[in-house]
Order: structure tokens, then C-alpha cells, then sequence
């Protein structure tokens, strides 16, 4: 049986999370809705089902060695994802300035001010009928996307890297970074499953994303090997169970490791003082070595 969608994002993050290469900006969850706040709200049915588990989402990412290029658009150096909480959840009139055949719309992905996830639908239509769309302000496009499974699912698949529903060159850069530096395709069902359940997912969300996404799943995994301490800054998710162990093994490891390297400094001094005091009394038997030899035409022994 399939997860439900909210429960294989949360998945997917806490996975992606623990990519040695990346840094988690956000990894926040809003506790999903009641059956009262639902039925109060003019959901579409998709979202309705997903407000069951998660009342909205943030994920922002970046690659490990960016962190020194703040963001000056959240995900802008690398991806994000921006579900705002559907307990604020409401349609709005068409702005008249804005094109496209629909009569209301409701924020879905408040991914940029300039790129907007939206739920549309038409004037002979009700909010159980809408759809997904992408507007990107910078061209004035609104890119149909179909259901909320869709939208999840590839961008899930494109790691939710920058303006990946419009597939610009820089998304599609940090999409081949991040596959680059991936599991390779051809591994194993069973591999990468355990390396998810490895990282802290449960074995039935581990199927549930490698059934959800397919061969895309590898972008879960680092080809080199995933920490099993999930690498997040910002997050309202439980670690797994042997975070704290990993962390004291890790950073034990660390200590005496500098203690060492520490400790060998003192005879590398040492060593270099003797070989500078050497040089003068080398070169000093060379030069009279050679003034002699000079005087008498002979060379020396």
C-alpha cells in the first residue's frame, strides 16, 4: 500500500537531509489540520488529504561548499520548497492584470515572490475541481502542472532545485551536480533501501520513496556515503535514534585525532633546527674545500 504524499515528503527530506554535500537551511513542518479545520477551509480534495498528516512545509537546501554565498532569494543556491500553512488557505479573484484562463487561484509553492506554485481553476469550476500551475513573473508564463501529486512528485525528482518547474540553466546545473555525485542508477532495489533505512527511515517509507519516484530516488543518496546524522540547521524533525551516539564517536575521534597531529609539531621543530643548523658547517667545509684546491691545483678528497 502507498504512503500517503505528505508522509514521503517528510521521507524525503529527512533523507536528502542526511547528503554529506549539502547543508539544510529549512526542514520546518506545520502539525497537520483537524477534521474541523478542514471541513471549515475550501480545499481542494489533494490538499484536503495531505492536511491530514502536514499543515504546510518548508525545505531550503544548499550545497556544502556554497555556504559562503549567502542566498539572496531563499534557494536560489540551490532548492526549495514552500508550502504555507493551509490553515491561512484561500482563493482569490483573477488580478485583472494577470493572464490565464482562471478565475481564482490560492498559493500552493511560495517558492520566490517572482516564481509562485498556484491552485487555479476556472469560473465554471469549484475549488474541488482546481488544478496546479507555475508562474514565473520574469516571463510572464503561467505553466499548467496538473494535480498536487504531480507538482510534488517532480519536483521531488528535481530535488526542488532553483525555478525547476521552469527548467533554467541553473537548476538544471544543480541537478547535475547533485546526480553527479549520486548513487549510480544502476544499483541495486535492495541497496537502496538499506542505505535509506540506514540514514533513519523507516523500511516502509524506504520502499514507499523508491516505489513514489523510481530510478530518481538516487538523488537521496550520496555516492560516497550518507551520515547517518541528518545534516540540518533548521528542523522540527526527530533525529534518528543514534544521533547523539554517532556525534560522541565523531567528535572523540576528532579530539584525539588533533591531539595527535598536535603532539608530532614539537619533533618537526626539532627536526627542521637541525637541518638549518647544519647548512652553515656544510657550506662552510665547501668553500675552504674549494680555496684550497684553488691554491694548489689539486682537488681535494
Amino acid at each position: 500500500m502507498q504512503l500517503p504524499l505528505a508522509q514521503l515528503l517528510r521521507a524525503y527530506i529527512r533523507a536528502f537531509s542526511a547528503r554529506p554535500d549539502v547543508s539544510i537551511i529549512d526542514a520546518a513542518f506545520a502539525a497537520p489540520l483537524t477534521a474541523e479545520e478542514r471541513a471549515g477551509l475550501p480545499l481542494p480534495p489533494e490538499l484536503d488529504v495531505f492536511a491530514e498528516t502536514l499543515g504546510g512545509v518548508e525545505f531550503t537546501w544548499m550545497f556544502e561548499q556554497d555556504k559562503h554565498n549567502p542566498d539572496q532569494s531563499k534557494g536560489e543556491n540551490g532548492g526549495h520548497l514552500a508550502i504555507p500553512s493551509i490553515r491561512n488557505f484561500a482563493w482569490h479573484p483573477r488580478p485583472s492584470g494577470v493572464r490565464g484562463n482562471f478565475a481564482a487561484r490560492a498559493v500552493l509553492d511560495s517558492m520566490t515572490p517572482e516564481g509562485i506554485g498556484w491552485w487555479i481553476h476556472r469560473a465554471d469550476e469549484s475549488p474541488k475541481q482546481a488544478r496546479t500551475a507555475f508562474e514565473d513573473a520574469n516571463d510572464c508564463t503561467l505553466k499548467p502542472m496538473d494535480s498536487l501529486k504531480a507538482y510534488l512528485t517532480m519536483g521531488a525528482r528535481y530535488a526542488f532545485v532553483w525555478y525547476w518547474q521552469a527548467g533554467t540553466g541553473t537548476g538544471r546545473g544543480y541537478y547535475d551536480r547533485l546526480r553527479g555525485a549520486s548513487v549510480p542508477l544502476n544499483t541495486s532495489t535492495a541497496k537502496i533501501e538499506a542505505r535509506l533505512v540506514d540514514v533513519g527511515l523507516l523500511p516502509e517509507e524506504a520502499a514507499g520513496l523508491y516505489k513514489w519516484l523510481g530510478a530518481s530516488v538516487v538523488l537521496l543518496l550520496h555516492r560516497d556515503g550518507s551520515r547517518t546524522t541528518p545534516n540540518t540547521t533548521s528542523s522540527s524533525e526527530k533525529p534518528p535514534a543514534n544521533t547523539t551516539k554517532d556525534s560522541a564517536i565523531t567528535n572523540a575521534t576528532t579530539a584525539k585525532a588533533t591531539g595527535e597531529k598536535t603532539a608530532k609539531k614539537p619533533a618537526a621543530a626539532k627536526a627542521t633546527a637541525e637541518k638549518t643548523a647544519k647548512k652553515p658547517a656544510a657550506a662552510a667545509k665547501a668553500t675552504a674545500e674549494k680555496l684550497a684546491a684553488g691554491k694548489t691545483g689539486k682537488k681535494t678528497a
